[in-house]
């Protein structure tokens, strides 16, 4: 079976990757992209292409996503569910799918493992059946389960709200993988090249129109999704502590049905006699609106939504900067510590409970420097290897350190 990839590129992977990246070398993340034609228009890319954009740490996370992405082809197939078939058990969480009518892509049928819940997708979002399925495959009566899938496919053959698409992944071996299950409304295919290429493009401009800077402090991807992070220059020093930065985050879900968003972030600077760590920072709500970019959108409006960007980093920047600019005015740090324990003790989160015991362990100690705590926020971000803990932890230190003041 193919290994689903997830990486990670930090600062310290990135901060020397200081190459001027030109424009047209860009191109290839879009090459062979049936928007290849309307971005090169839209964005006026002849007037353009022989310029440089300044990122740091851009250049390899371009050649790492283009490395990476070649392990997989990715594809869609438009099928009706009576056309599909459950043929084997793999595992508790996998069964192989057969698609009996693949002529789209040129085949007389595909066999497809279901990866990530697409094994719940199918037995759910079309017969309601999961829990059954489940049953039948754990008492070992598959054939009992299949019988119920072809009875219900003769069913509903002639019904057209149960045609979908399936998204696919093929490796280098010729296996195939179900990764999503979408509706097959209108939906443009803004993947992950795309939206990194659109992202690069955008913050050229936007450079040029302002005068910023950014450095990439991190990246995260997968083989379905991609989370950039933009951190902007100008600093803010705050004293006994370290330095704030504002962070423009750039995300993209291939599997989910919602397309790529900005966000935005902080990441705070500190440091001891041997460490250095730059923590993440995220408010689960702002009153500033995020940009959202929808699978429905057409081209031509993604980039009207770009051109937002300049006031979104203005408007989020300086509202989340007010929660965070008195961080050196707190007495007790020892407390948020302790309250930061107890948050990740009673925490419901699933994927979090293999990492509880270390995490505990690494926070169980006195402290009583602000600092210090953000040294240890920075190990246990360091303990935590999956994205979406990750992405809940940086929810959860916002949280500990907006509310210091009722915990002061």
């Amino acid at each position: 079976m193919a290994k689903f990839y997830k990486d990670y590129l930090t600062f310290k992977d990135l901060i020397d990757d200081r190459v001027l990246v030109r424009l047209s070398q860009c191109l290839e993340l879009i090459k062979g992209s049936e928007f290849e034609e309307d971005l090169i228009s839209l964005f006026n890319f002849e007037r353009i292409k022989d310029e440089s954009i300044a990122i740091t740490g851009l250049s390899k996370v371009i050649k790492s996503i283009l490395l990476r992405d070649r392990q997989f082809k990715k594809m869609d197939l438009k099928s009706h569910i009576s056309k599909v078939t459950c043929i084997q058990n793999i595992d508790v969480n996998t069964v192989k799918l057969r698609f009996n009518d693949a002529s789209d892509l040129g085949m007389t049928f595909i066999d497809a493992k279901t990866a990530y819940s697409t094994k719940k997708e199918y037995f759910e979002g079309f017969y309601k059946m999961d829990k059954f399925a489940n049953f039948c495959i754990s008492e070992g009566h598959f054939d009992l389960l299949q019988e119920n899938i072809e009875y219900l496919n003769s069913k509903y053959e002639d019904s057209n709200s149960h045609i979908k698409n399936f998204r696919l992944l093929r490796d280098q071996e010729g296996e195939y993988y179900v990764r999503a299950i979408t509706s097959t409304s209108q939906y443009y295919d803004y993947n992950i090249r795309f939206s990194l290429f659109v992202t690069i493009i955008a913050l050229h401009n936007l450079i040029k129109s302002t005068g910023y800077a950014f450095e990439i402090s991190r990246c995260e991807y997968s083989e379905s999704f991609i989370q950039v992070y933009f951190q902007k220059d100008n600093a803010t020093n705050i004293p006994n502590v370290g330095t704030l930065s504002f962070v423009l985050e750039m995300s993209n879900d291939e599997i989910k049905r919602e397309a790529f968003k900005f966000s935005g972030l902080f990441t705070l600077k500190t440091s001891d006699s041997k460490n250095q760590v730059n923590i993440f920072l995220k408010p689960k709500r702002i009153k500033t609106k995020l940009i959202s970019i929808r699978h429905n959108f057409l081209p031509s409006t993604v980039i009207e939504q770009l051109q937002e960007l300049s006031n979104f980093i203005e408007e989020a920047e300086k509202e989340m900067k007010e929660d965070m600019i008195e961080l050196n005015s707190i007495k007790n740090p020892d407390h948020l510590r302790f309250f930061l324990l107890r948050k990740i003790e009673s925490a419901q989160n699933k994927e979090l409970s293999q990492f509880k015991p270390q995490i505990k362990e690494t926070l169980d100690v006195k402290i009583y420097k602000i600092n210090e705590l953000l040294l240890l926020m920075g190990k246990v971000d360091e303990i935590v290897t999956d994205l979406e803990v990750k992405e809940y932890l940086r929810y959860l230190f916002y949280e500990i350190l907006r509310d210091k003041k009722e915990r002061n």
